[in-house]
């Protein structure tokens, strides 16, 4: 796909949740006891040069998303999408991968090895991440008609990476992006990729 208008990509700020576990559509809120890097977010927003009256802002429907939508655009108002979730990682939601590992090694081994296709018990694969991300895209016509930010998840917003840029699967989906990091795709070359981090 060429775009023709600029998308920001903003990952969520640090949800309240064990450390390193997957979290996919559970619905933690943001983890209150940690400074949010709020400004450093809104200054790369402010690269972006972004336009109030023309840009649409989107953000997944769960909470960690949407407050932090609220955090950075306090007086926009946006547009919820659970197209835009995190993938769904079924049974294992809430477990790390050591713990996978150590309880069901043949599973572990299997999605390490298959990951494109490899399916979450009753859960989804990334096919499953990627149509859904796809439909998003044509549904709000994403880089086409005007800019947008869309506020999402580590994995959702290397889908839309993916979907929306030359990258290939691989390269898309190694693009480090912390708690309030941002990717600013360009119109100018889709297959040049901005990536802005906060911390």
């Amino acid at each position: 796909m060429k775009l023709t208008q600029k998308v920001l990509l903003i990952r969520h700020f640090k949800p309240n949740f064990k450390r390193y576990a997957l979290l996919g559509h559970g619905d933690p809120s943001l983890d209150q006891t940690t400074t949010h890097p709020i400004k450093e977010t809104i200054h790369h927003i402010a690269n972006f040069q972004f336009d109030s009256a023309t840009t649409r802002i989107f953000s997944s429907d769960l909470k960690r998303a949407i407050e932090t939508a609220n955090c950075l655009f306090p007086t926009q108002n946006f547009i919820k999408s659970s197209l835009i979730r995190e993938i769904n990682f079924g049974e294992l939601e809430g477990k790390t991968w050591a713990q996978i590992e150590q309880s069901d090694p043949d599973f572990y081994h299997d999605y390490m090895s298959r990951w494109q296709h490899f399916p979450f018990p009753n859960g989804e694969s990334l096919p499953d991440l990627l149509n859904r991300l796809e439909s998003f895209i044509e549904y709000f016509s994403i880089g086409l008609e005007s800019s947008a930010a869309v506020i999402a998840h580590a994995g959702a917003i290397r889908g839309l990476v993916y979907l929306l840029t030359e990258a290939n699967l691989l390269e898309a989906f190694s693009i480090p992006i912390d708690y309030g990091g941002c990717v600013i795709l360009t119109p100018d070359d889709s297959n040049c990729l901005k990536i802005k981090k906060t911390h």
